[in-house]
């Protein structure tokens, strides 16, 4: 059996529209206007209650008011599901701007079909399955957001502490730079007095050679 036997689309306690699972004997439908008789639709809301062996759950919007009869164990979750897509289908036709002038059961040719269709759908679970998909696709969604502003961070992260790498190279540089000119200089120096002492040494012998050469030795 079905977990949503009854559905219906009524303005105040007048039922526009109905459809209910033809394999019931009982009559879903007397239990909830007598509900209606007795319940304010002068503001939107929505409500449960219980009669019959049914799980009735209303949906009141704009003055009209959507309602579903479910069995107990269908929960809560699926037949408001079930009325906010009722509710969608139903005010995208115009029978809307008809309703507060129709007498009762006077949708039942435009729009019965379409209720019959949508409690098919959310029995079958091919709405339901719609609905858990979309969950999952936003969740993967907001999953890869989630990974991409880490990544981002991260990044961000890592450009402090380049920019901070960036810098102490630089200061580095720049020791290196004073550090290397005074080491060139030391150098140049210890060259110089290199050279003047291999030139001395270098005359002293050749003046040695000459004086020898001339017989002073």
């Amino acid at each position: 059996m079905s977990q949503l036997q009854y559905g219906a689309v009524c303005r105040g306690y007048t039922v526009l529209v109905s459809h209910q699972d033809p394999r019931l004997t009982e009559n879903a439908e007397r239990y909830l206007t007598d509900f209606l008789c007795t319940f304010s639709t002068e503001v939107d809301t929505k409500t449960s209650f219980s009669a019959g062996g049914f799980k009735f759950h209303i949906q009141v919007q704009a003055g009209m008011v959507f309602c579903c009869g479910a069995t107990p164990e269908a929960g809560v979750r699926l037949p408001f599901l079930f009325l906010a897509e009722l509710s969608k289908r139903f005010t995208l036709t115009s029978l809307p701007s008809r309703a507060y002038n129709a007498e009762e059961h006077e949708f039942d040719r435009e729009f019965q079909a379409i209720l019959k269709d949508t409690l098919d759908s959310f029995n079958s679970g091919k709405s339901g399955d719609q609905v858990e998909q979309l969950k999952s696709q936003v969740n993967d969604v907001k999953g890869i957001m989630q990974e991409n502003i880490k990544k981002a961070l991260d990044r961000g992260a890592r450009m402090d502490d380049l920019v901070d790498q960036t810098e102490n190279l630089e200061s580095q540089s720049v020791t290196f730079r004073a550090q290397s000119g005074r080491v060139r200089r030391k150098m140049w120096l210890q060259n110089l007095k290199m050279w003047i002492i291999i030139g001395v040494v270098v005359s002293v012998v050749v003046l040695l050679i000459i004086l020898k050469i001339a017989g002073v030795f």
